[in-house]
């Protein structure tokens, strides 16, 4: 019998929130294309409107996204043995998420999100220190039986930790989640094949899945995706929604996002939905929606946790929603 629902493997972070309205807004352009950028004047001062310090990271984002739609969750990732490390740990403990990783000597992995009131944004300044030195032999397997493991970012020697955990996975009938992050992706599809190959569940955003396998719409990414393994394929789409590609059916929820406040752990919580409405039995277009609903909650509240719904009220807004998933067989 599995101790947990889910463990989800990934980073810790500490979120340090910064809000400012001095930024200014201007524009980056190359080859015919613009697009918004902060700007900072050197040597200035720059006054801060808020400033306010969360837990962080894809691992911890996932599991309390899961943990408040009711399941029995553990996290596993490597920790700092500092201030910061144990503020992650309190953390979990005030949550009823089991620590089942490992204390390292490497600071704590720490991020400074500059949140853009302008643009409704932000932008993050991501310092990766303990969560690449997860290491296989350190950890007790036994204590990490489940229905479903969910990796996120994982890189270095975590990465092949990653592997070496999917690997066992398959020979125990655990059923694999995968959401690589944009440092992962970037390393170049050969680096990801044996990750997505072993996968049950793979998630990404359009540009990344563009950059793993060629331009495209989300439709022709999630079938290209499809055929390098990944049973059930999702790419997001940001404002244009996200695609699901099941068994031989393709689905497109739209987003219906409004009054967004800031969109850390958007992407976290929408993976971890999607896969919530799939354990629970509810058909691939709901599980869309399901998604849906919950990240465009926890983006009008600052913060990567601070918006998650609970089950109840997941449940409640999803009678309500009346947008329509589009199907296509193929």
């Amino acid at each position: 019998m599995s101790a947990f629902d889910i463990v989800t493997f990934g980073s810790a972070t500490v979120d340090i929130h910064v809000q400012t309205r001095e930024s200014d807004v201007s524009e980056l352009c190359s080859d015919n294309h613009c697009e918004p950028v902060l700007a900072y004047k050197p040597g200035d001062k720059v006054l801060l409107d808020a400033v306010h310090t969360e837990i962080g990271g894809g691992g911890t984002n996932t599991a309390a996204c899961l943990k408040r739609l009711g399941r029995t969750v553990g996290y596993c990732g490597a920790v700092g043995e500092d201030a910061h490390g144990e503020d992650i740990i309190s953390w979990l403990a005030e949550n009823d998420i089991s620590f089942l990783g490992t204390r390292v000597s490497q600071p704590s992995n720490l991020s400074i999100i500059l949140d853009s009131l302008k643009l409704q944004d932000r932008t993050i300044l991501a310092y990766k220190g303990s969560s690449d030195s997860l290491r296989f032999s350190e950890l007790h397997i036994d204590r990490l039986r489940a229905t479903w493991w969910y990796f996120s970012s994982l890189l270095g020697e975590a990465h092949k930790t990653m592997l070496s955990l999917m690997r066992y996975a398959r020979t125990e009938g655990i059923a694999i989640a995968f959401n690589p992050s944009s440092y992962q992706v970037s390393l170049g599809r050969e680096h990801l094949q044996e990750a997505i190959q072993l996968s049950q569940f793979f998630i990404c955003n359009k540009e990344e899945a563009e950059t793993l396998v060629g331009p495209g719409t989300v439709f022709e990414l999630a079938r290209r995706i499809r055929s390098y393994g990944g049973e059930i394929v999702v790419v997001t789409d940001g404002s244009n929604g996200a695609v699901m590609l099941y068994a031989n059916t393709l689905y497109h929820v739209p987003s219906c996002a409004k009054n967004i406040v800031e969109t850390t752990g958007a992407g976290d919580c929408f993976s971890s939905t999607i896969l919530y409405g799939l354990m629970k039995g509810y058909s691939p277009a709901d599980s869309l929606v399901l998604a849906a609903i919950n990240a465009e909650h926890m983006i009008t509240i600052v913060g990567a946790k601070n918006g998650l719904l609970t089950e109840e009220e997941l449940s409640k807004k999803h009678s309500l929603d009346t947008r329509k998933v589009y199907q296509e067989q193929f």
